[in-house]
């Protein structure tokens, strides 16, 4: 669409003015994207979002991934996570890898567990490298940033070190689901654990610079303010400046199925879309906007129009799920 036409189509001024910036290629400051989230009508969003993809070059594109789940055995109790302070046992690694002979066709493996003592770091440094010989073709993703602080603390290792005895093993990414909301408050009402803002940002920051992939992410739809909401895609956004190691953004959409939080309503269809469309256009510096936590909703594909460009699946003969993203379909 011409930006002329999307420039005429805007009466506000001080929006005209923001527009103009955007078309232009210039970065936006947090303010700016507050005023974008909280003032633009949303197809006008959706134009513009759609405008920025194309004129990067954004290709669509599907990943499949396979995942792994070690364990469900998890300490702590998040609210918008499946496994819940669910007690269970360890996966045998010789049935992990029997159940991994489907998975020659996906783009990732995905290791992960819940916040569990049954877990070491000696046996998920054999299972990676088991995984990594059998699979010597497939990205190995798996274990969020407190799983690599409750390992350390837990065997009385420094964060970079756990990190180093991985990546030697052949994990090739880190996730991000715990990256939740930066703004400390809401970061305690979102957790059981205590994980904060910096912590996160210098444990990807340290894996980055190791040559590890990551995922950066934001859970919307808690008590976060819509400044929170730019906050943190700032943070997301000056990390990236500096390793460029993040290989994609994933919105994640809060939902909760216990504890006083499941009375949380969802957010709607047009709130999900904004908060696409203004990741996309905010964030100048990343080039996949992950649709993930959206499938299984109906009307899912709409987030493909507003800046999303990958969609991320399971393969065909897994029905497990990741339970810091919800149901994988």
């Amino acid at each position: 669409m011409h930006p002329d036409y999307i420039k005429r189509l805007v009466k506000n001024p001080s929006l005209r003015v923001i527009i103009s910036k955007v078309l232009d290629g210039n970065r936006l400051t947090v303010d700016e994207g507050i005023l974008l989230m909280k003032k633009i009508e949303t197809g006008l969003l959706g134009m513009l979002a759609g405008h920025i993809a194309e004129a990067r070059e954004i290709e669509r594109k599907k990943k499949q991934v396979f995942p792994v789940i070690i364990t469900k055995d998890c300490k702590y109790e998040c609210p918008a996570c499946q496994y819940f302070k669910q007690k269970d046992t360890l996966a045998d690694k010789d049935n992990l890898l029997n159940e991994l002979k489907e998975a020659a066709e996906v783009d990732e493996i995905v290791l992960s567990c819940g916040i569990s003592d049954q877990i070491t770091i000696s046996f998920l440094v054999d299972l990676i490298s088991a995984i990594k010989t059998q699979h010597p073709n497939q990205k190995v993703k798996g274990f969020q940033a407190i799983h690599i602080f409750e390992l350390a603390r837990k065997e009385a290792k420094e964060p970079a070190e756990v990190l180093k005895k991985f990546k030697e093993a052949g994990l090739d990414g880190l996730l991000g689901g715990d990256a939740l909301i930066f703004r400390e408050e809401m970061r305690n009402k979102m957790q059981d654990y205590e994980l904060s803002k910096q912590q996160w940002l210098d444990l990807h920051q340290q894996a980055h610079e190791m040559g590890y992939s990551s995922e950066a992410t934001m859970t919307y739809g808690h008590f976060e303010s819509v400044e929170d909401r730019l906050r943190h895609l700032e943070s997301i956004r000056d990390l990236q400046d500096k390793t460029n190691r993040f290989d994609g953004f994933i919105p994640l959409k809060f939902r909760a199925d216990s504890g006083i939080s499941k009375f949380i309503p969802s957010t709607s269809g047009l709130e999900d879309m904004r908060v696409f469309a203004v990741s996309r256009i905010f964030l100048d510096n990343f080039q996949d906007l992950d649709a993930l936590t959206i499938i299984g909703d109906e009307g899912w594909q709409e987030v493909l129009r507003f800046g999303a460009n990958r969609v991320t699946v399971t393969h065909p003969g897994s029905t497990k799920y990741l339970p810091q993203y919800g149901t994988f379909f």
